[in-house]
């Protein structure tokens, strides 16, 4: 399995142990913080990452994460949208080995899937970019990786996100979905999440 740096887990997903009856509210919080932000981030409606760094407005997010010991660790949150129309190829982030996702819309029948393949010296298309930060992310050509694993969408999960990976959709509705990074990241000397994050 091609990982994209030494820190990089062996694990590709874990169910994340978020509380189920702060869900919705947590999901509500950041629909509309999506819909308020979009138009002040050159966000088209198509396969895009964009990303903020103040969750103030979402404050049962916060308490999840204060839950958790994890808000000051908090480093930023990305919205990433797809239309089937416009393929997000398999890459790797390049930054941060893991990130938390969220559903916000129409994640139903979407997935996160995950390859083995090699990485080109490639950056994501630019409808995929959103923010300059995007552009350290690398891709693999779809012709020549082979899938390894899938998660649904429309669950909370923690995900490895410097192993090859896409979002899928079995759709034509848009979808978004919320995804959180931390730093220093939730992980143990040998890169396992802490337990309490995991959903049994």
């Amino acid at each position: 399995m091609y990982k994209f740096k030494d820190s990089t887990p062996d694990w590709l997903y874990h169910p994340a142990n978020l509380d189920d009856n702060l869900l919705p509210q947590i999901q509500k919080e950041l629909k509309k913080f999506f819909l308020s932000n979009k138009n002040q981030s050159l966000v088209p409606m198509t396969s895009t990452y964009i990303e903020y760094y103040d969750i103030k407005t979402c404050p049962t997010l916060i308490q999840q994460l204060e839950q958790w010991d994890l808000y000051t660790k908090f480093w930023g949150l990305a919205f990433i949208s797809v239309d089937s129309t416009k393929i997000f190829p398999p890459h790797v982030d390049a930054d941060v080995d893991c990130a938390l996702n969220i559903p916000v819309f129409k994640c139903e029948g979407t997935y996160t899937v995950w390859y083995d393949g090699v990485i080109t010296d490639n950056e994501l298309p630019d409808y995929a970019k959103g923010i300059k930060i995007a552009e350290i992310s690398r891709i693999a050509d779809p012709k020549t990786v082979k899938e390894i694993g899938r998660c649904d969408s429309s669950v909370p999960h923690w995900l490895n996100i410097n192993v090859l990976h896409r979002p899928e959709t079995t759709h034509d509705r848009f979808r978004v979905a919320a995804s959180l990074r931390f730093n220093p990241e939730p992980l143990n000397e040998k890169r396992e999440l802490w337990p309490h994050l995991i959903k049994q």
